[in-house]
């Protein structure tokens, strides 16, 4: 400007790393002016990839998650695994993993009150997995989240964010099926002899 004041606007290169960052401004001077130059220090932060490694399937092929309560046990454990890493890793190398980030999956209902939040911490790697042994159950109220009918939940996977990292979230659509009725036409036992 015509009082000597500049910006410089420019994208971070992603070689670049995340943390602190030196810029320093050189003017090299003219016949009028003397040369002068300033250093400053800067914040680099960066956005976060969430990679789905293992998810439920899409057993009704119609783009939502199928979660069927009856199957969710110990033995067959509803597993939702994630990676996640600096976004700001360039094309040719390896994406750097989030060591030890705060990761929260949270399942909510469509059309009833109902909100399942679970935390947890990635590796070193950046890897978590979110492992469900039991049917899914409000974790404010504790009631399971259908009893008789499909519900449609949308589910959010977060990383909370830290120093230099920001926040990111990935949503997915998905419905809860119940466990199937008991059937109807039981057949009644026999009286048991007397002793």
């Amino acid at each position: 400007g015509d009082d000597g004041s500049f910006q410089i606007t420019e994208t971070v290169p992603r070689e670049v790393v995340t943390g602190y960052a030196q810029v320093r401004v050189q003017f090299n001077g003219t016949d009028y002016y003397i040369e002068s130059h300033n250093t400053s220090w800067h914040e680099i932060w960066t956005d976060i990839e969430i990679r789905l490694l293992e998810k439920p399937d899409d057993k009704d092929n119609d783009g939502r998650w199928d979660i069927h309560q009856h199957e969710v046990s110990l033995s067959h454990p509803l597993r939702i695994h994630i990676k996640i890493y600096e976004a700001n890793t360039p094309p040719d190398e390896n994406p750097v993993p989030i060591e030890y980030g705060t990761v929260w999956l949270n399942i909510s209902a469509v059309g009833i009150v109902r909100e399942n939040t679970t935390r947890g911490v990635t590796d070193e790697h950046g890897r978590y997995v979110f492992n469900f042994t039991k049917p899914f159950r409000d974790t404010k109220y504790g009631k399971l989240f259908i009893e008789t009918t499909d519900e449609d939940v949308r589910i959010n996977i977060t990383y909370e964010g830290s120093r230099f990292f920001n926040v990111e979230t990935k949503s997915y659509d998905a419905t809860i099926h119940p466990p199937p009725p008991p059937p109807k036409n039981c057949s009644k036992m026999p009286p048991m002899p007397p002793p």
